[in-house]
């Protein structure tokens, strides 16, 4: 079988999206948070959306957008607005902080800037769910994230390598985006066992020849049967050439995550169109069992919006119920082998081709 021209080529979710995020711990007075950026756009800030992990007795954190010392990286302590600065309280889960002026001045496109969170009264638990460490691979300079225990004095600010920050920035048009971070920040495990399934449903918006899928972070419990692939279209029929068995024997240490690719017998076309990847196994119980990563994410507008997680409780029934999140994504994605044009007569090339995280 001859390679395509897109061979190795991703269709979903941003690979950072299959990365839990670290934690970091905001409660000592003057702790420091610097998620560095380069803008792309004149428009204002008016919101930051993050998650807090774990909040108990919380203290105070002060948001602020500064300015960067380009000689250093380091923010300045200088606003680039003079209103972009909120006192809150953390609250756990998802919050959202809004200025209470909107600022006027505008970003000036290319420049970086900063957004700063600084614990201004300690807490006794007050931890973020920051940053991934997700290697030298993953990394997106100019997008940086630096900390310190001192945030009083700017200077003491340290880059964190090969971490990308989780946050989220919502526009003064009340547009979403994720200026280069992940808005990404928890990765649960999900159960697939009996009638149990997982999938990912993905909205492909050309025809695309895709040779496998791939399955992130994938983890075996107990004694699983076989875990199965398929992708199935609309109407839940299996499109043909898809389904691929993982023979549980073939691994050792199942409980150890793992990506896995369900590799096709050929290369299949997929019409432009909906379909679901979906996972299933004939384990019996749920002590023995597969799990299948998805990913919360902070808000849909600041994710892609073709791709969601999708489940049934059971995956034998004629219909099949779906339900489809509003919340999450599965760490799911198809590998291309090649884009045939939209008449057919030829094939577009597109090296690296992989959803990402677009506002």
């Amino acid at each position: 079988m001859s390679i395509g021209i897109d061979f190795g080529s991703r269709l979903g979710p941003d690979v950072l999206s299959f990365i839990a995020a670290n934690a970091y711990a905001m409660t000592a007075l003057d702790a420091g948070l610097c998620d560095r950026f380069m803008a792309r756009t004149t428009n204002d800030v008016k919101s930051v959306r993050m998650r807090w992990g774990t909040v108990t007795t919380p203290g105070v954190i002060e948001l602020r957008i500064e300015t960067i010392d380009a000689a250093t990286g380091k923010p300045t302590g200088t606003l680039y607005d003079a209103a972009a600065t909120k006192s809150f309280t953390p609250v756990a889960g998802i919050q959202t902080v809004s200025f209470d002026t909107l600022p006027t001045v505008g970003l000036t496109v290319g420049t970086e800037y900063a957004v700063v969170l600084i614990t201004t009264t300690a807490g006794t638990t007050q931890s973020l769910n920051a940053y991934n460490s997700s290697g030298v691979a993953l990394s997106r300079y100019t997008v940086t994230l630096l900390t310190t225990a001192t945030a009083v004095t700017r200077s003491t600010f340290t880059e964190v390598v090969n971490a990308v920050p989780c946050l989220s920035i919502i526009w003064d048009d009340d547009t979403e985006d994720s200026v280069g971070f992940s808005p990404y920040t928890t990765t649960p495990s999900r159960s697939v066992y009996g009638t149990l399934s997982e999938s990912m449903k993905v909205i492909t918006p050309l025809i695309i020849n895709i040779f496998s899928v791939a399955a992130f972070f994938i983890i075996g419990a107990g004694a699983p049967a076989n875990l199965r692939c398929r992708i199935f279209d609309s109407s839940d029929n299996v499109v043909s050439g898809t389904t691929v068995t993982l023979d549980k024997d073939s691994l050792t240490g199942l409980s150890s995550a793992r990506t896995l690719w369900f590799i096709f017998p050929t290369v299949v076309t997929l019409p432009a169109g909906t379909y679901r990847i979906v996972f299933d196994s004939a384990s019996s119980d749920s002590s023995n069992y597969w799990s299948l990563r998805t990913s919360l994410f902070l808000d849909a507008n600041a994710v892609p919006a073709n791709y969601r997680r999708s489940n049934t409780v059971d995956i034998t029934a004629s219909p099949i119920t779906w339900s489809d999140s509003t919340t999450d994504i599965a760490c799911v994605n198809l590998l291309i082998d090649s884009i045939p044009t939209a008449s057919g007569g030829g094939l577009l090339r597109h090296p690296g081709m992989s959803g990402g995280m677009n506002g």
